[in-house]
């Protein structure tokens, strides 16, 4: 699982982050990227309101993002 942020900063100029780059030993459950994705908001004190998710557009990762920020930003 890779958790990366793209943003432009106020002159923008672009940035990229790479937060984490875990194995996924089980399953592709939503539960289980719902705790990954928190795991990693909590550990870098992301804003919730800000974030926009892109994803593989697959129903695990529909239900995880749901969870945890405004679907509207998937």
């Amino acid at each position: 699982m890779n958790v990366r942020a793209h943003w432009l900063d106020n002159d923008f100029t672009p940035h990229d982050k790479c937060f984490t780059i875990k194995p996924v030993p089980r399953s592709h459950s939503a539960h289980f990227i719902t705790s990954q994705l928190n795991d990693v908001i909590a550990e870098f004190s992301l804003d919730r309101n800000g974030l926009h998710v892109v994803g593989n557009g697959g129903d695990s990762m529909k239900e995880a993002v749901s969870q945890v920020v405004d679907l509207l930003s998937y």
